[in-house]
């Protein structure tokens, strides 16, 4: 009986101990470790070194950097709120995921994104979303007992101004003058993006439907001024929807942040007949080397017919 009971004893004690050495086990505490935050992130102007800053970050060889689909990241300082990384030499400025990893609780990873390089300039707003479909009617409820007429209301404040409705299509032609010309001008009022390509892009405001009531030649002139970075605009005039061979085109050299204009005066060497109807307006194209352009609104063009 005294042999049963020390050995009940011992096995009692053994128990204790192995539940207070799971308690404090290393996988207990790497599930109740925080989670690693980051707060920013910061890149030197030479593009070599990144600096993460936040909470939980880890120490050192228990923490891995990764960006993007680079090689993990060579860290050159890791404290619990700070973690200095080497970038991989070449690295291209853009925006990259980064991805911070805690390898001694659980693992545990915290994403941020990151951009290297300067920011590039806004683009233009984006066009208004449709408007979504009325909800259901509701079913009518009781009709209530009329109540007393009430006092009259003081008058309440007068309503926003509603916003600027779309431009109008542009008019016929006016009647000819004393001096035989008819005189038609056409204004842009949205921007209209000039992709880095050498393929034309129309200006669709920048475009007349004239029809003549004499006969007479067509003089165009345009001012067309556009924003981006160093590089050349191309302007050209369409007549009938085919680019008039044998005319000059503009040239813009366009400067950052600063708006080029190109302006240009020409006979389109047409005569015309009347009632026949013409279409003359204008497309525009970049060197494939440009990056960003776009045409301003209040551009203008004017076609002018001339007696012969």
């Amino acid at each position: 009986m005294k042999s049963l009971r020390t050995a009940r004893i011992v096995l009692l004690a053994l128990a204790i101990a192995c539940s207070a050495a799971l308690s404090t086990s290393p996988s207990v505490v790497a599930a109740t470790s925080p989670s690693p935050l980051i707060t920013s992130v910061t890149a030197n102007p030479a593009l070599t070194t990144l600096t993460i800053t936040g909470s939980n970050l880890g120490s050192p060889g228990a923490t891995v950097v990764t960006l993007d689909s680079y090689p993990q990241l060579v860290l050159t300082t890791v404290t619990n709120t700070s973690v200095v990384a080497t970038l991989p030499a070449g690295v291209a400025p853009g925006s990259y995921l980064l991805m911070l990893t805690r390898t001694d609780t659980g693992p545990k990873t915290d994403e941020f994104w990151v951009t290297l390089g300067a920011v590039g300039p806004q683009g233009p707003a984006g066009p208004q979303g449709i408007q979504g479909p009325a909800g259901a009617t509701g079913p009518i409820g009781l009709t209530g007992p009329q109540g007393p007429v009430g006092a009259t209301g003081a008058t309440g404040p007068a309503g926003q101004i509603g916003p600027q409705g779309p431009a109008g299509p542009i008019g016929p032609a006016g009647p000819s003058t004393t001096s035989g010309q008819q005189v038609i001008t056409a204004v842009s009022h949205q921007p209209v993006i000039i992709p880095n390509t050498s393929l034309l892009t129309d200006l669709p405001e920048l475009s007349i439907d004239l029809v003549p009531l004499i006969a007479g030649r067509i003089v165009i002139a345009y001012t067309s001024t556009f924003v981006g970075d160093d590089c050349i605009v191309f302007v050209r005039v369409r007549i009938n929807g085919n680019v008039a061979s044998g005319l000059p085109h503009g040239e813009s050299f366009v400067k950052p942040s600063h708006p080029s204009t190109a302006s240009l005066t020409l006979d389109a060497g047409i005569t015309t007949v009347p009632n026949q109807s013409v279409n003359i307006g204008l497309a525009a194209s970049t060197e494939t080397t440009c990056p960003l352009v776009y045409l301003r609104p209040n551009s203008s063009m004017t076609v002018m017919l001339l007696a012969l």
